[in-house]
């Protein structure tokens, strides 16, 4: 497959055979692992779903990874949902961490588990918690596609608490520059780094910023997040 001028091969991490021969083949210095399960709500709906993505696949990637000549830096993207509940409005790297849900538990595994080679294994280990991603090729039905979708489909929607509830939104560029600058930064080794737009917005604003882009409906737009 072709995307961007980027070679991409459909595996399973699980497949030690087509992992090994891949790595062999390309010798990477640098390897940013971003496979994995990317929504929270299949995770609570099936706990080993969370635990086979996002554990089990990392364990399997850093077994071949370890035997790499050359290896310098693995990245992992994690999820600021290993934090769980915040002790405040906002959470720093050093904040608790207490997982409250299956996929984020797993992150938080897959974590230690991405350390515990790097310490053993003698590269640099690098883990990026990023929250709320959204933009252009989310196709993974979270919350910002999922009240585009509704709005345009004029289907009904209910916000939970009022709409209450804050998430920090982060453009999928912004994003990706995070990572890629994490990955290849000198001084990135070794850290765990938040990646985040910075300002928090409830869910009640999002719906009527979409609600804008969709004139067309007369009612108030209300929305079911899960």
């Amino acid at each position: 497959i072709q995307a961007a001028g980027v070679d991409v091969l459909e595996a399973d991490l699980h497949d030690a055979r087509v992992t090994s021969a891949l790595l062999a083949q390309i010798e990477p210095s640098h390897i940013a692992h971003l496979a994995g399960l990317s929504r929270a709500d299949l995770g609570i709906r099936d706990p080993m779903i969370a635990v086979r993505s996002n554990v089990s696949a990392t364990a399997s990637l850093l077994t071949e990874a370890s035997r790499i000549q050359g290896l310098q830096r693995f990245l992992f993207v994690s999820s600021s949902m290993v934090y769980g509940h915040f002790d405040g409005p906002t959470a720093t790297e050093n904040h608790p961490r207490r997982p409250i849900e299956p996929y984020g538990a797993s992150k938080l595994a897959a974590e230690t588990l991405v350390h515990a080679w790097s310490r053993s294994h003698d590269f640099d280990a690098v883990v990026i918690r990023p929250t709320a991603v959204y933009g252009t090729g989310d196709f993974n039905s979270r919350v910002v596609q999922r009240f585009v979708d509704n709005a345009v489909e004029g289907a009904p929607l209910e916000l939970y608490a009022n709409g209450e509830e804050r998430l920090d939104f982060t453009w999928v560029e912004d994003a990706a520059a995070g990572i890629a600058g994490a990955l290849l930064h000198p001084k990135a080794g070794g850290q765990t780094l938040n990646i985040s737009g910075g300002d928090a917005r409830s869910l009640q604003e999002l719906s009527q910023i979409v609600s804008a882009y969709v004139p067309e409906r007369s009612d108030p737009l209300r929305g079911l997040w899960f």
